[in-house]
């Protein structure tokens, strides 16, 4: 294999503190093309300096791993015979951009490169599932919101991947009075609006984005438990007093068996799901924890779109997408939305082409495909930039 083109090398920070070194590439046997990625990560607890890969290379199994490489995938051309054609070569360099992309979007950095505006990222929750039956009590229990996560420091507000939303978004948002704390919470239009109202809202400034509301739910601080920083969040709201900057619902259980009603009650309600809060721990800082727990009557991931096409009858003019898996398995997905927006997004099919959304459906079928799935919005980077 001849590799033909590499992304910069990217570093991120593990969760025991180690550093992690990533980078893409592209290759060729002479007749098909390719793409695959190299991983490794330093085995001390002082990370050596690395200026570029080939440092990497110099150290491996000294400071460094052993460097691994993902399964090779191959890649063939896209719209053939139409004026937005690529070759094999240019769509496996545009394949390997789009996951560079992805990575620096999870947090990596290339080497020399700040993190954005060195932002807090928030803790991460994971799903219930088994995890009911270790789980200790009492705890808390909130409504999941459908809308675009959010932390604040009073002057500025950034998403969970560390992106500073646009002032003129969130201006009405602004000087929250959270003091030394970092507020974590939602942007939501009000009850009536989708997710994809939610989200345009969010994206550009508009008229709709001064109806955003920012729903707090936590403040950061990792040596408090949840009691305590809810009832900061309390205070903060209350000192803030702004119509539109609200404190999210809480409820504390007991027993295993007081979360179900709970949360078809707030399914009916229209929200997601269920959010679940341990009492005990405090706040982890760019983290998945089982501190914190989901529940949802669904399953979400992101998939690539790899087509859109036209719908029939009815639907002629309103956008079908055609997502791929990760095993490059092909299905059907409408997103979700009124007509003018699903034929909005047919208008701008090639610029959706090669972008991420998220998916919610029912369950994978036995061939690995999302069934009775909708797409509900585009990821993140693709939005922002």
């Amino acid at each position: 294999m001849n590799i033909i083109h590499s992304t910069p090398l990217l570093y991120a920070t593990t969760s025991t503190g180690k550093t992690k070194y990533w980078q893409g590439h592209t290759c060729t046997d002479g007749v098909d093309y390719f793409t695959f990625t190299t991983y490794c990560q330093n085995l001390g607890k002082v990370a050596p300096k690395i200026d570029c890969a080939e440092d990497l290379v110099a150290l491996e199994g000294k400071s460094i791993s052993k460097i691994t490489g993902s399964a090779y995938v191959t890649i063939v051309g896209k719209n053939i015979g139409r004026s937005n054609e690529t070759s094999p070569e240019q769509q496996s360099v545009l394949e390997i951009t789009s996951t560079f992309k992805t990575q620096k979007d999870k947090g990596y950095r290339e080497i020399g490169e700040e993190s954005v505006q060195d932002n807090v990222l928030p803790m991460l929750a994971y799903p219930l599932g088994d995890k009911i039956h270790t789980i200790d009590f009492p705890l808390t229990v909130q409504p999941k919101f459908d809308g675009v996560r959010c932390l604040s420091n009073g002057s500025r507000m950034w998403s969970r991947r560390g992106k500073d939303f646009d002032n003129k978004i969130v201006s009405h948002l602004l000087g929250v009075k959270c003091g030394d704390y970092i507020i974590d919470g939602e942007l939501i239009l009000p009850e009536g609006y989708p997710l994809q109202d939610t989200v345009s809202a969010c994206k550009k400034h508009r008229e709709l984005s001064s109806k955003l509301l920012y729903r707090i739910y936590d403040v950061v601080c990792e040596d408090s438990c949840y009691t305590d920083r809810y009832e900061i969040c309390r205070k903060i709201v209350e000192a803030t007093n702004n119509p539109q900057v609200v404190l999210a619902p809480a409820h504390t259980v007991e027993t295993q068996d007081e979360i179900y009603p709970l949360h078809e009650t707030f399914v009916k309600e229209g929200w997601e799901g269920t959010m679940i809060r341990l009492h005990n721990h405090g706040y982890k800082v760019g983290q998945r924890t089982n501190q914190l727990l989901k529940l949802k009557d669904f399953l979400e991931e992101e998939f690539k779109v790899v087509n859109v096409i036209d719908g029939k009858g009815k639907f002629v003019g309103a956008s079908i997408f055609i997502c791929e898996t990760p095993e490059g398995k092909t299905f059907e997905t409408s997103p979700i939305g009124t007509m003018e927006y699903r034929k909005e997004l047919f208008s701008k099919k090639d610029e959706l082409i090669g972008t991420y959304w998220t998916v919610r459906f029912q369950a994978y079928t036995r061939d690995r495909i999302p069934q009775f799935g909708r797409a509900i919005n585009q990821r993140e980077a693709d939005i922002q930039g």
